[in-house]
């Protein structure tokens, strides 16, 4: 994955969004917490791929292709598991709970993906819940955890999860048309 490159995008909303709203430090939580954000993206990326039993990533091959299913899977788990080892290292019951209810969220997308695998007649309605749960429920969490690691209101951490959630289903529908 870290060979693949990719744009590090969700990290750096996080510190972005915390900075947006004042955060200012000369400690490492925001990077704790933006590897956190990371750290579960690739988990999901890792999984996906072995669900997917795809080949190749970003035109390389798949880390499931070089090294199999299961050294995958247990990586993935182990990158779930450190990130929330770095969440509760952090103590912020708010970001905890939000991280948790996105990763089931995303768990939820994994599912829902398998049972519309195929399904050439798939909904537009189903479409969107599906790259909101898979992709755009993670980028709206990066940007509502920089903006509860800074102390902001709430309707100003809501308004940067809006516009993650919404930057994310622009993402994954212009990185599904490319697939397409």
């Amino acid at each position: 994955l870290v060979g693949a490159g990719g744009k590090r995008m969700r990290p750096l909303l996080t510190v972005a969004a915390a900075r947006l709203c004042g955060y200012e430090s000369d400690d490492d939580r925001h990077v704790k917490l933006a590897t956190c954000v990371e750290f579960i993206h690739s988990a999901t990326l890792l999984h996906d791929d072995v669900v997917d039993g795809a080949e190749t990533r970003r035109g390389k091959p798949s880390a499931n292709n070089v090294w199999g299913n299961a050294a995958v899977v247990l990586v993935g788990d182990f990158l779930y598991s450190r990130s929330f080892t770095l969440m509760t290292n952090d103590g912020d019951l708010n970001i905890i709970k939000l991280i948790s209810e996105t990763t089931n969220t995303m768990a939820e997308g994994e599912v829902f993906q398998l049972l519309k695998r195929g399904d050439i007649g798939i909904s537009e309605e189903d479409y969107f819940t599906l790259i909101e749960k898979k992709t755009a429920v993670l980028i709206a969490a990066a940007c509502a955890v920089g903006g509860l690691m800074a102390g902001a209101p709430p309707d100003r951490v809501e308004a940067l999860r809006q516009f993650g959630n919404r930057m994310g289903l622009a993402f994954q529908l212009t990185d599904d048309t490319l697939d397409y």
